[in-house]
């Protein structure tokens, strides 16, 4: 792969591995706020031209086996293969520019809307690759784009992205977590509509509540969850998400215990960035809410004590002056 020149190299070994992500993470974003995405750019034109160089050479190499030997030969039928595979390697080379290009444009897009949901490295990846801060750019013998990276001294410092595996923002090998407008949307209609019951004097039916949370979660999707978790329900920009509660410390012990193998969870909350852990989360986030739109239907008995329970969920609260209005 062509190695790309930069403004400022970070490999000299001053900084951390961790200072690595956080830099270039930081000016891929920069990159991406100033980019317009289209055609060739510029630090592609150069590993574009030698792998169309290096097809040419080989297509000529084949060609003259081919003029060497009669066309009934094994070695004529060889050579005719891979000046077809070098000619589909032009045209997947094209194709895989713009296929760059529409994934530039929607990473410009969503990257303002990243939760903190995202996994780090995930972010890290998206800006090695679109946001053009990768060490190395090439095209391998098929024409894909491939990306390298050397974030440390170590021999096993160095990753190589492919543009196919970056492609799908939202659900790829290195998913995107953005805000869950929708599902926030929801919270929000659900907590309107259970403090009118409330003042009707429509019972609260929590298992209702539950399910419907549930299947709006399940409707979103494992990255929806981990959006939902880090999430401002209230709409503040003040209240604290589920995830930040988590780890100040949930008065419920349940929810540092695994629902069904009774394992300890840790206290805090990078297992929720994981998608392979969203099935958990959404239990968990279902209950939550669910306790949070019992807090806005408003004051309940004690069943021990029989005196009136009081709400305790700021976020109910929050979301009670929003529809007190």
């Amino acid at each position: 792969m062509a190695k790309k020149q930069k403004e400022e190299t970070i490999q000299d070994g001053t900084l951390s591995q961790e200072d690595v992500v956080v830099k270039r993470t930081h000016q891929g974003i920069k990159y991406l706020h100033g980019v317009t995405p289209g055609g060739i750019p510029e630090w592609m034109q150069k590993p574009l031209s030698e792998h169309v160089r290096d097809g040419r050479k080989r297509f000529d190499y084949y060609t003259e086996i081919m003029e060497s030997v009669t066309k009934n030969s094994d070695k004529y039928s060889e050579a005719a293969r891979e000046r077809e595979k070098i000619a589909k390697s032009y045209i997947t080379a094209d194709s895989q520019i713009k296929a760059y290009n529409a994934y530039q444009e929607e990473l410009k897009r969503i990257v303002p809307n990243t939760s903190k949901g995202t996994n780090e490295k995930s972010l890290y990846n998206n800006m090695l690759v679109g946001g053009a801060q990768a060490d190395a750019v090439g095209f391998d013998p098929d024409g894909k784009l491939k990306f390298g990276s050397v974030y440390g001294k170590g021999k096993d410092d160095v990753s190589i992205l492919g543009l196919d595996d970056m492609l799908s923002t939202t659900t790829g090998s290195s998913p995107i977590i953005t805000e869950p407008v929708g599902t926030k949307a929801q919270v929000w209609k659900m907590a309107e509509k259970t403090k009118l019951d409330s003042n009707a004097g429509k019972p609260f039916d929590a298992d209702w509540t539950y399910t419907r949370v549930h299947n709006n979660l399940t409707e979103g999707g494992p990255q929806n969850i981990i959006g939902v978790a880090f999430a401002d329900l209230a709409g503040d920009n003040q209240s604290k998400s589920f995830a930040k509660q988590y780890e100040d410390g949930l008065a419920d012990p349940s929810y540092y215990i695994h629902p069904e193998s009774g394992e300890t969870i840790p206290p805090d909350s990078s297992w929720m960035k994981d998608p392979n852990n969203a099935d958990i989360l959404q239990k968990f986030l279902g209950k939550y809410i669910t306790n949070i739109m019992k807090d806005v239907y408003g004051p309940t008995i004690d069943e021990e004590t029989g005196l009136i329970k009081q709400s305790t969920s700021q976020l109910a609260q929050d979301l009670i002056k929003k529809y007190s209005k």
